[in-house]
């Protein structure tokens, strides 16, 4: 994992929006005063991959926003194997506290988790590493430096089992187990199977003989069917011929001339002389309809007569009301003029009313902008709230002390009790191994399985035998089990006191974080008598204020009332209705006039009014008479159409006769009837009844030809069945099934048949595949039963492996301790117990928790060096490189010289290809980086600058 760039706003000392560019850096420090953010930069590192910061309890996350903020805004983005990772996460003020409102891990615009959960876990995933693992080793926090050098022995293996994956050792094992027993289980299983046999070859043969016999019989079965469904439908054939000579005897008896054909010719005749009278009185209608229409287009234009009619109307009334309209506009005036000088004078008063606003309306800007200028009550407000909060804060520090205390004591009771258990398990393991080494060969018995080869000698194996050394080792292995299980049962006790430690060191450092931060905010407000004064002058300008507000609402008030009175209302009022009046008037009277100019322009050249009057009579008697010839010519029009009707109707009956000639005809059109000629329906009825009578005796002969062909056809049939039923009489349950039913009868005992040599031919395969598996079973269990039971034991092969990285990691941190200790300090190991030898003082073997402050830090850096050196290349294949290294603590220990040495040791570092920071307050230390960020504290928000050597 490789930073590449960090954004704040809203987190911790940063208020403002800041960024921090980490790209192509190998080699950086962070540089600042007590409290300016140096420590927040990595806290916003750790907060936005994992969701929490070393300072605080685990989903505590409202201390993380700014004092000042409502929420605040974390994104990193990280670079891992080539491929840029941003996590982002947001966290807001509630009424209760605080929620991450958001969280996201991305990867080239995809995003790969959401929520603060999946993020974190997403991260862990990616990185191979959780919180706490990722503390001890990509980022040493403040107050967690040394955390993995004074960590307690089995908390350092299980970091290390967990960051090398030795686990899957012990998974192996479990996993081998497990399919140890799985095989037994089948094997439980397939055995009775076995020894229960399958079907013999006998069996099998007669089987299939029935198979065979079955099938023989339906296919003589499918012949006579066969046979028998052709006997029917030359039975069915033959009988419908019989029957259907029968109808036609006796239908040629009951051919007869309808009575309505008879009588159907007269009525025809008479409908068409009448349709003939009917045409003859519609051409003379028509024509008389022709003559009066003619009249009327030569006799005068009665419309044209009309509409000069009423223009010389209209123009009689348009001159008088021209006339009266003139007078009325004369009055109309005279009123106008008279209500606009009265709202011309309440004008003036209204003027007067709105100057003497707006001079109040300047007065109270004047006094508003004094007030703005002046102090800011929120200010002062905010000053008194700090001072308050510093008294609040250190109310709360003695309490988180004492609890701090308490846990700390609490830690160390359970860690000797551990330490005690531990001592426990060692003698007991050793009790185990010591019984082993004696007894190599009662050991090697264990592992032996009668009719296999010995691993030593490669012979058969007869009997086993039985040695009296195997209880003593049983014993042996059974008290190292249950010390076991008491030094699980105590670790889990002094993990939860240390997680209970953590807390309390968590609250008291948020304590003391939160006291430093207020007072640092304590010190930059005026004193308390500052305060008062300018409050009191804030108070002088509010009532300044609000005096010039009281005449600007009451000169307001005034003009609004004069603007809304009843005078200014009736007044406008008045006036608009006058020039309203005014103005409609005098657009009536040119409108009269416009009227009466363009009439008398439409009558000129035009007859008088009075000889208009005779021409419209005229037109009047013309269009009576047109309408009397259109009246006729439509009566006339109505009897044609009518007798039409009713010769259409008796054509219809007649073809509607014919079509029933036609269909009783067609019946007979097989034996010869004579065809109809078509021009008389009565003469082809009249042929084909007197064809009918000579019909009758043939076709009585036939008939009785047929019918014997069909009683020979039925007695085939009975024949054809008698032989089906003789080729299934010896069928179980044959007789009772229809023979219509033989055929999916057949088919059924053919597949019952089928069925069961296909059943005792699977039954015989399942036989083999069963003692193939059952071979396959005995194996596996025998293979993963000393994988899981001998091989892979915790005390085997794994622990083996985590002494050798145990070791190689030692050697390592070593070597950095005698470079960094100019010689004096090396490190071993003695089962998983840092311990450093002083070469200047005898080669004493001191404990590293006797370490003073500045040994302390250069054991925990030659540690932190050597496991980020070494990770990697230990790890399994496909972890992810860890290629950076963030260091936030102890430099200020160091005397001079040391200092020196431990500043080249971090600069080969960052010159192998990895980043490194350094979060210190010394500026000789930061100025040697190639690279530092200088964090200072502002009024309101830290800020970083990047400073260049």
């Amino acid at each position: 994992m490789r930073p590449i760039r960090l954004q704040m706003i809203g987190f911790g000392a940063f208020r403002d929006g800041t960024e921090v560019d980490f790209a192509d850096l190998e080699l950086v420090a962070l540089v600042g005063g007590t409290g300016s953010g140096k420590s927040t930069i990595i806290d916003a590192i750790t907060f936005a991959l994992f969701g929490r910061i070393a300072r605080l309890d685990a989903g505590s996350v409202e201390p993380v926003i700014n004092a000042l903020s409502a929420e605040a805004r974390v994104l990193f983005e990280f670079d891992v194997a080539g491929a840029s990772y941003p996590a982002a996460r947001v966290v807001r003020r509630t009424k209760t506290g605080a929620t991450t409102k958001e969280a996201r891990l991305e990867s080239d615009g995809e995003v790969l988790a959401e929520g603060p959960k999946e993020l974190a876990a997403g991260v862990e995933e990616l990185l191979g590493l959780n919180f706490d693992r990722f503390n001890r080793v990509v980022v040493l926090p403040q107050g967690k430096f040394a955390a993995f050098l004074h960590d307690r022995p089995s908390s350092r293996q299980d970091l290390m089992r967990r960051l090398l994956d030795l686990g899957i050792y012990e998974r192996l094992g479990t996993r081998a187990r497990s399919i140890s027993r799985q095989a037994a289980t089948q094997l439980d299983v397939l055995r009775p199977k076995l020894e229960a046999g399958g079907v013999s070859d006998e069996a099998f043969a007669a089987l299939k003989g029935e198979r065979d016999a079955v099938t023989a019989t339906k296919l003589a079965l499918d012949i006579a069917l066969a046979t028998r469904r052709t006997s029917i439908a030359a039975r069915d054939e033959a009988a419908k011929t019989a029957h259907d000579f029968g109808v036609l005897v006796l239908a040629v008896a009951n051919v007869d001339v309808p009575t309505e054909v008879a009588e159907l010719g007269d009525e025809i005749a008479g409908a068409v002389a009448a349709q003939e009278v009917a045409a003859k009185g519609l051409v003379h209608a028509e024509a008389a309809a022709e003559t009066s229409a003619q009249a009327c287009k030569d006799g005068p234009d009665l419309g044209e007569c009309r509409r000069l009619l009423d223009v010389h109307a209209g123009l009689f009334t348009s001159v008088g009301a021209a006339e009266k309209l003139a007078v009325t506009l004369e009055a109309a005036a005279g009123a106008r003029d008279e209500s606009a000088a009265r709202v011309a004078e309440l004008d003036v008063q209204v003027t007067e009313a709105d100057n003497r606003v707006v001079g109040a309306e300047a007065a109270e800007k004047l006094a508003i902008e004094a007030a703005a200028s002046g102090p800011s009550r929120a200010d002062l407000d905010k000053a008194k709230a700090i001072v308050q909060a510093v008294v609040r804060i250190e109310a709360e520090v003695e309490p988180a002390e004492t609890a701090a205390a308490a846990s700390n004591k609490e830690v160390e009771t359970a860690a000797s009790s551990l330490q005690s258990a531990e001592e426990q398990l060692g003698n007991a393991t050793g009790e185990v191994r010591r019984i082993e080494n004696e007894n190599h060969a009662h050991v090697l018995v264990g592992s032996l399985v009668e009719g296999e080869a010995c691993p030593v000698c490669q012979q058969t194996i007869g009997e086993i035998p039985d040695l009296e050394s195997a209880g003593e080792l049983a014993s042996a292995m059974a008290a190292e089990a249950k010390v076991e299980q008491l030094v699980a049962e105590v670790r889990t006790a002094t993990i939860q006191a240390e997680k209970r430690q953590a807390a309390s060191e968590s609250r008291l450092a948020d304590v003391s974080t939160r006291l430093e931060t207020a007072r640092q905010a304590a010190g930059v407000v005026p004193p308390a008598s500052e305060i008062d004064g300018k409050s009191a002058q804030i108070d002088k300008l509010e009532v300044t204020a609000a005096a010039a507000k009281a005449e600007r609402e009451q000169a307001s008030i005034h003009a609004r009332t004069l603007r809304d009175s009843d005078d200014v209302r009736t007044a406008q009022t008045e006036a608009t209705s006058a020039a309203s009046v005014h103005t409609r008037t005098e657009a009536e009277l040119a409108a009269a006039q416009r009227r009466t100019e363009e009439l008398e322009k439409q009558l000129d050249g035009k007859p008088a009014e009075t000889e208009v009057t005779v021409m419209v009579e005229r037109a009047d008697q013309l269009a009576i008479v047109h309408n009397e010839t259109i009246a006729t010519e439509k009566l006339a029009e109505q009897e044609s159409k009518t007798s039409t009707q009713a010769v259409v109707a008796l054509q219809e009956s007649e073809r509607s006769l014919r079509q029933e000639f036609t269909s009783t005809w067609a019946g007979f059109k097989a034996i010869d009837a004579p065809t109809p000629q078509g021009s008389s329906l009565l003469d082809d009825w009249r042929a084909f009844a007197n064809w009918s009578t000579t019909q009758q005796a043939p076709l009585e002969t036939q008939y009785t030809k047929a019918a014997q062909v069909a009683d020979a056809a039925s007695a085939k049939v009975t024949e054809d069945e008698l032989t089906i039923r003789t080729l299934t009489g010896e069928l179980e349950d044959a007789d009772g099934c229809e023979i219509d039913d033989l055929s999916p009868f057949m088919l059924k005992l053919l597949a019952q048949a089928e069925a069961a040599v296909n059943s005792a031919q699977q039954r015989r395969k399942e036989l083999e595949a069963d003692v193939a598996q059952v071979e396959q079973l005995e194996e596996a269990q025998q293979v993963h039963d000393m994988l899981g039971n001998r091989l892979l034991k915790s005390s085997g092969f794994e622990q083996w492996m985590m002494e050798e990285v145990v070791q190689a990691l030692v050697e390592r941190a070593s070597e950095r301790l005698f470079e960094l200790s100019g010689g004096q300090y090396s490190i071993e190991s003695d089962d998983m117990d840092f311990e450093v030898r002083d070469h200047r003082n005898g080669d004493e073997l001191r404990d590293a928790r006797t370490l003073s402050g500045g040994e302390t830090f250069l054991a925990s850096l030659a540690l932190a060096l050597a496991l980020a050196d070494s990770l990697h290349a230990m790890a399994p294949e496909g972890t992810p490189p860890l290629e950076s290294l963030f260091l936030d603590e102890g430099f200020g220990t160091l005397d001079p010289e040391t200092l020196d040495v431990v500043a080249a040791a971090i600069e080969e570092l960052g010159a192998s290809g990895r980043m490194v920071g350094i979060i210190t307050h010394i500026r000789e230390l930061a100025e040697r980086m190639p690279v530092r960020f200088e964090v200072t504290k502002e009024a309101t928000s830290s800020v970083v600058v990047r400073v260049e050597a």
